[in-house]
């Protein structure tokens, strides 16, 4: 936290900077350099140019693991791919067990296959009164971001208290994959995007050929036949 205004999140893939007062998720463009006492990174490779991250215009849902089967009751704790470059904001359960107002709910990602990882999400949420059956919407206090092919593992469990020993949530059941929880997840696609400087694109524009000309008098371009390529800039 600094001050009372900002507060610094992990969101698994991505760092994010808390408005605390407008609850906007800001986080910067990056760029990295590798570690160059390992020789591999000591050429262009090891340096990571600059890129902007952009986000699909509307949040998506989708039921991850198909849709809910009427019964079956299986623990929230399991190893996944992620599927897509994605930015995930919330998640619905069903659970199959009583959830009283002082119980305590922790939900955790894990980098890797297991809960032996890094841990690169953590919530806690309380408040909640549920009955076997009852639908549970979870919004994240910040996004959660992973990359396609990233292996995670994520959890849900319940305490009497935050300090007390916690027990794996029972939840519903998918119908389309045997032994696996259902859950439905809020998300947004990213794209990260090369970003340049504005000394780059001086560069480009004063090494081109200007082709073409423009009459005036009849308002008409003239382009020459052909120069279409990359790099051919036309003045009108």
């Amino acid at each position: 936290y600094f001050g009372g205004q900002h507060k610094l999140s992990s969101g698994g893939e991505n760092v994010f900077f808390t408005n605390l007062s407008s609850d906007i998720d800001w986080f910067p463009m990056w760029a990295g350099v590798k570690d160059q006492s390992n020789p591999v990174n000591q050429d262009a490779t090891g340096v990571i140019a600059p890129s902007g991250r952009t986000y699909s215009d509307d949040l998506l849902s989708a039921e991850i693991y198909g849709a809910a089967a009427s019964s079956g009751v299986v623990n929230y704790a399991k190893a996944g791919t992620v599927v897509a470059d994605q930015s995930v904001y919330g998640q619905e359960v069903i659970v199959e067990e009583q959830i009283q107002s002082t119980d305590v709910l922790f939900y955790e990602v894990y980098a890797g296959g297991d809960s032996t990882g890094q841990l690169v999400y953590e919530q806690m949420l309380t408040g909640a009164t549920l009955n076997a059956g009852d639908r549970l919407i979870w919004w994240f206090e910040h996004p959660v971001e992973g990359r396609q092919g990233s292996l995670i593992y994520s959890s849900m469990a319940k305490a009497d208290s935050q300090d007390a020993d916690r027990t794996v949530l029972s939840v519903r059941e998918s119908s389309a994959v045997a032994g696996t929880h259902y859950v439905k997840a809020h998300f947004r696609p990213f794209e990260d995007k090369d970003l340049a400087f504005k000394s780059d694109l001086d560069t480009i524009v004063s090494g081109s050929v200007y082709k073409g000309a423009y009459d005036a008098d009849t308002d008409t371009p003239t382009l020459p036949t052909g120069s279409d390529a990359l790099g051919d800039f036309y003045r009108v």
